[in-house]
């Protein structure tokens, strides 16, 4: 049986590509199997002392309690292109992060019904369950505020997937100056001097929601909770003071990214 000669070159071809493929694609690797079920592969540099340390194929380190490992493979032939590495959320590190908010009013004695916000926080991570920092952001009631702020944040389990508790606790700074008014009365020469400023006041944000890690370097999570903020006014006029708290009662949406 003769073979075409166009089906024979086709068929050498694709043999010659599939094995540069395949080829490019093979990397000798070290294997740490944990007794949770992860698997992470790399380059084991270190094991002393009860403990086994790896740089995984991301260049991350990691280093494991021997107790936490059920075994170790050597120089393991691993073919990158089907490989599945697990991402692992980091026990201890600092981390910056930033957030959109949206926030609606649902008991006020002031006007303004919604506003939006945008905050930024840097931290460390005291073990994978708890993180503690310090933020600050800008944000918009019925005048615009910095709020600077405490963060605690808790992570109720180690998994990629994991609820979270968000807890804020600070002072809000105004942005807006004093504005100076001059009131004519009609039919008269009269005028009225009239100063308004504006002071800042205690914030606190308790909000429950979840994160889910993108990577070992970052994640994203979404919480929705309780926004308070004090802010007052001062009114001065001709023969006339007035100083009036307003507190802002408000459920507030958040959206944000971390990175390690």
């Amino acid at each position: 049986m003769k073979i075409n000669k166009k089906i024979l070159i086709a068929i050498l071809l694709t043999t010659f590509f599939y094995n540069s493929v395949i080829a490019q694609t093979k990397k000798n690797t070290d294997v740490i199997f944990l007794k949770t079920g992860s698997v992470i592969y790399g380059k084991i540099s270190e094991q002393e002392k009860g403990k086994t340390r790896i740089e995984s194929l991301s260049s991350n380190i990691w280093v494991f309690e021997n107790t936490e490992i059920a075994r170790m493979k050597f120089d393991t032939l691993l073919i990158i292109k089907s490989r599945k590495t697990s991402i692992l959320q980091k026990d201890r590190g600092f981390y910056f992060g930033t957030n959109i908010g949206l926030s609606t009013n649902f008991r006020n004695s002031f006007t303004s019904s919604s506003s939006s916000s945008l905050q930024a926080d840097f931290g460390y991570m005291l073990n994978p369950y708890f993180r503690v920092g310090t933020g600050l952001g800008v944000e918009r009631f019925n005048i615009a505020v910095v709020p600077v702020f405490l963060n605690l944040k808790v992570l109720l389990n180690k998994n990629r997937f994991s609820p979270l508790l968000n807890v804020k606790v600070g002072y809000s700074f105004p942005i807006q100056d004093s504005q100076e008014f001059i009131l004519d009365y009609m039919y008269s020469s009269s005028f009225y001097y009239y100063e308004q400023k504006a002071f800042g006041g205690m914030n606190f944000e308790i909000s429950p929601g979840w994160k889910y890690q993108l990577s070992n370097a970052a994640e994203i999570d979404m919480s929705v909770g309780y926004r308070y903020q004090k802010i007052s006014i001062e009114e001065t006029g001709t023969d006339y003071y007035s100083k009036t708290d307003y507190e802002y009662n408000r459920v507030e949406f958040r959206l944000g990214i971390t990175f390690f």
